[in-house]
């Protein structure tokens, strides 16, 4: 589900005095939750506040705006640098902040519970930490940019209220300037934060862009960020180029960009698309065999399987467009059931670009990863086929183990299935990410 609503909202019981450390009662809202919702200890009282100085809480969403709204979670557990800049905890001021993450997707933002979060901070205990809520990017922004507007009215004379006023109209200027923000955001992607990314790499970067694209360019980065994110993406275009496979990608065109106005999971999308190319290859029931994916790509599944994965050694497979609706593979996979799974990520990737030079497929956590992962889940063993296999009132393991088997797939894409379809708890936090 995605939340419609998104607010950051502070009440000061009176105004801060010249100078003064501000306390204010904050309360943060998503779709219909109060994510600030806690309980005292001590006496079992229950608010939906916190307090602590908004003119803190701001400055630290205005000094880490790009990287809280462009740069997302990678791996398992973040990095200790990662958590600075998107774990509400690290704002410090002494306060009791609810353990939540912040990070983007790409065109959305995700409000998570941080890894190793607990409820119970000091005196008091929060209530709502187990949701992940993903909103609109632009929805994220305007409540910042309302929230900003908010402190600065009743706390321009207080504590760090002029630092505030100047970082917030910096950011303001940077976001207005297409030119600086493109370059922002790549910086974010990549890791870094303003002016902080190695002299010449987002020249580098943004130097192939312009044959690239700056899309591509951008999911690139964040698929391999830091330092060799430049490197990397040289040789994923150099491993392309001397693949030996060249597929027709013109099966992305038969699916509707519809689907990407509806307000759900990226996976969901992906679910959509794949029906849409299962009906235009005929392939409307049971699983999508060999034939079904050579016709896809419009090469021999011989073909399809002999050919060299020539970024096996990358943190990404690419695919790069030479002409018309045809594109060359740098692949990352050996064996078949693996290969079936890129290959139809490949394809998802060629329906989200949209006929741009540059796709990259890897194990990033944006929506258009995701999207490729729901797409390929659902071209190859879609739920409808898959509950034939599996009791979906009660799953086993032998169940699940058999309908890998007969889809081809590994257990765990059938696995990952069922808990989007709900058939499955979601036991872990990672599993909690992807399906948002």
């Amino acid at each position: 589900m995605i939340d419609k609503s998104f607010g950051i909202y502070a009440v000061w019981k009176s105004t801060p005095d010249v100078g003064a450390r501000d306390v204010a009662e904050l309360r943060i809202v998503s779709g219909e939750q109060v994510l600030t919702r806690l309980v005292e200890v001590a006496t079992q009282a229950m608010r939906d506040h916190f307090r602590t100085s908004a003119v803190s809480l701001a400055l630290w969403l205005a000094d880490n705006w790009w990287r809280l709204r462009w740069e997302p979670f990678l791996g398992k557990r973040p990095s200790a640098d990662w958590r600075l800049r998107h774990e509400l905890t690290s704002v410090g001021s002494g306060a009791a902040w609810p353990p939540i993450m912040i990070y983007g997707t790409g065109p959305r933002v995700v409000l998570a519970p941080a890894f190793g979060a607990r409820p119970t901070t000091g005196p008091i205990r929060y209530l709502e930490l187990e949701t992940v809520h993903v909103l609109p990017g632009n929805h994220f922004e305007e409540a910042l940019d309302r929230f900003f507007e908010q402190v600065l009215e009743s706390c321009a004379q207080a504590q760090d209220g002029t630092v505030l006023a100047s970082l917030v109209s910096e950011l303001a200027a940077e976001r207005a300037d297409a030119d600086i923000a493109a370059w922002r955001r790549l910086e974010a992607r990549l890791g870094f934060d303003p002016d902080c990314a190695p002299d010449g790499l987002i020249e580098g970067m943004t130097a192939l862009g312009s044959s690239l694209g700056e899309n591509g360019i951008e999911e690139a980065a964040l698929s391999a960020p830091g330092e060799a994110s430049a490197k990397y993406l040289k040789k994923a275009v150099a491993a392309s180029h001397v693949s030996e496979l060249t597929v027709a990608l013109s099966v992305a065109e038969s699916v509707s960009r519809e689907i990407f106005e509806t307000p759900a999971p990226a996976w969901k999308w992906g679910e959509d698309a794949a029906w849409q190319v299962r009906n235009r290859l005929g392939v409307s029931a049971d699983r999508f065999d060999t034939d079904a994916m050579a016709e896809m790509l419009e090469v021999s599944w011989e073909k399809l399987t002999a050919a060299s994965a020539t970024a096996s050694r990358l943190p990404y497979a690419a695919l790069l467009r030479e002409r018309d609706q045809h594109a060359k593979l740098a692949l990352q996979t050996r064996t078949a059931v693996d290969r079936r799974f890129e290959l139809a990520r490949i394809i998802a990737d060629a329906i989200w670009i949209s006929g741009e030079s540059l796709g990259v497929i890897s194990r990033a956590k944006t929506e258009r990863q995701k999207f490729q992962r729901g797409f390929a889940q659902n071209l190859l063993c879609p739920f409808s086929e898959v509950r034939r296999y599996v009791d979906i009132e009660a799953p086993t393991d032998e169940q699940i183990d058999a309908a890998a088997r007969h889809f081809h797939v590994h257990r765990n894409v059938v696995e990952t299935l069922l808990v989007n379809k709900n058939v499955l708890p979601r036991e872990t936090l990672l599993e909690r990410l992807e399906a948002a």
